[in-house]
């Protein structure tokens, strides 16, 4: 599923204030009726003002109703209620009967998933942009993204990211082992507006490797600016965890407290939060990607 979370305050349900998951609920118990108020889990819970385009959510409901019909009904009933900024976008029914399985062998949205995957999304310019206020980091100073690019490799492996979590964390253990982390740079306008970007196919050139990432950009010379987008994949992550990360790449790359070459790495090694950077805003931030394991889509499992 998908959300834009720029008016909801997270995932979570929260009393007094609007979440996705509330919005969820409300319209699968609307849809499915017969007195069914079925809970919606999902696979990572996003925080306020953050988005999902591969958010995956699990709910249980009663009734022969195929995975279509679902998909329809439910985004009907979030339309009808003013929450047209979230949406399923495919469904699988599990046809297990569960209770006979031991509990290790069961699917579970978020224990059971193998990898998630978050985009920040950052335009690095001297102007704002209207287009994509809500869905980007805009940067006014400059950023030298070969080092940001180097410096981000510093974070994959399996490491004590103390430095990068947030204050209200409950992970049991800061150790989390980092798969990748890749670095995309690519004229602004292609994270500006998606209609300059189809508008200008063929002309965005994407780098992902450190060794090609382009130097010299110029804010005075390119009002176009930069658009960087910066991937993190790991099987969980600690509390506020990618914000942190980016935080402190951007100062980084921007020459902040005197760093450079090296910082990120000493940075982890500190195992201290009031070392390390600003937190990135949210808007940046994506949930992209969760991938399970195929046991769990077997046979028994049917779209």
């Amino acid at each position: 599923m998908c959300y834009d979370g720029a008016r909801y305050h997270g995932w979570q349900e929260q009393a007094g204030v609007p979440t996705v998951q509330a919005a969820l609920e409300t319209a699968v118990a609307s849809f499915c009726g017969e007195h069914q108020h079925p809970r919606v889990v999902a696979a990572g819970r996003t925080d306020s003002g953050v988005h999902a385009t591969g958010q995956t959510i699990q709910f249980d409901i009663r009734g022969d109703y195929d995975a279509k019909s679902v998909v329809c009904g439910v985004n009907d009933h979030l339309r009808r209620r003013g929450h047209a900024d979230i949406a399923l976008t495919y469904a699988r029914r599990m046809y297990r009967d569960i209770s006979a399985m031991p509990e290790r062998e069961r699917f579970h949205v978020r224990t059971s998933a193998v990898l998630r995957i978050y985009e920040y999304t950052i335009l690095q310019r001297l102007a704002p942009s209207p287009w994509s206020a809500s869905r980007c980091w805009h940067v006014r100073q400059g950023l030298d993204t070969q080092l940001l690019a180097s410096e981000a490799q510093s974070l994959v492996g399996h490491h004590d990211f103390t430095s990068f979590r947030g204050r209200y964390c409950q992970a049991r253990s800061p150790v989390k082992t980092m798969n990748r982390v890749s670095v995309g740079i690519l004229p602004g306008f292609a994270i500006e507006s998606p209609y300059s970007a189809f508008a200008s196919a063929g002309q965005t050139t994407a780098h992902t490797d450190e060794a090609a990432c382009p130097t010299g950009w110029s804010l005075d010379g390119d009002a176009r600016g930069v658009g960087i987008v910066l991937r993190f994949e790991a099987r969980s992550f600690l509390h506020h965890q990618v914000r942190n990360m980016v935080g402190s790449l951007i100062d980084v790359a921007s020459g902040a407290h005197g760093w450079g070459a090296g910082s990120m790495a000493e940075l982890l090694a500190a195992c201290d939060r009031t070392q390390a950077g600003i937190m990135a805003p949210a808007q940046g931030l994506c949930l992209v990607k969760v991938v399970y394991d195929n046991e769990f889509l077997d046979a028994d499992s049917k779209a």
